[in-house]
């Protein structure tokens, strides 16, 4: 989930046209991006907090998805890393490299704290497979009924126990879509290995 307008508030618009004549702000550097207006000056706020910035041309755009990708923990917002890292044209590699790049040690700037629930990624896996709303409220409550019958499950990412519980609903229902492989490992940024590996432990489970 990388869009969430909960906590939107009011941005001056002077300092936001003074930030855009500032070419180097990141401000700047985001006007073409389709991001909301509070992510972009969260954004810049952050950079302005970090020390010892690699602002180098080739980490720009690592350095773009760091600040973007906290400035929406900073809106209250949990963003899915792989895909807001699409968006820059980086690659799941490049993407855990950009944090180790920007990590804490690094910059000396502390995100805050974020606490995701499978929860949070279903929407948009529904939305995106075409499913309609009413699915969501059926899901959830799956995961409730799942992590309930064996809590071990909480200790997969948030993310990935999504995923494989989203495959086991649908196999379970016969929902099918196109290249169900390939569509899945694109709306849920994970491997197919891994989306099964937890879908053989929730039908284990259900067998139990």
């Amino acid at each position: 989930m990388i869009y969430d307008d909960s906590n939107v508030s009011f941005i001056n618009p002077n300092k936001t046209k003074n930030l855009k004549k500032d070419k180097k702000s990141i401000y700047a550097r985001l006007e073409h991006y389709d991001f909301q207006e509070v992510i972009k000056v969260n954004a810049e706020k952050i950079y302005n907090q970090m020390e010892n910035k690699l602002s180098h041309r080739n980490n720009m755009k690592k350095l773009l998805f760091i600040c973007v990708y906290y400035g929406y923990i900073e809106n209250g917002g949990k963003p899915e890393p792989f895909t807001l890292g699409q968006k820059f044209n980086l690659n799941k590699e490049t993407v855990r490299r950009s944090f180790q790049l920007f990590s804490p040690t690094q910059t000396k700037y502390i995100p805050p704290t974020i606490n995701a629930s499978p929860k949070d990624y279903i929407p948009e896996f529904c939305q995106k497979l075409g499913l309609h709303d009413g699915k969501i409220v059926v899901i959830n409550n799956l995961i409730d009924r799942l992590i309930k019958k064996d809590p071990e499950l909480k200790k997969q990412t948030p993310i990935t126990l999504a995923a494989g519980i989203m495959w086991y609903f649908m196999e379970i229902n016969g929902i099918q879509v196109q290249d169900p492989n390939k569509t899945m490992k694109e709306i849920t940024s994970r491997s197919m290995v891994t989306i099964k590996g937890v879908y053989k432990k929730i039908v284990l489970l259900e067998n139990e």
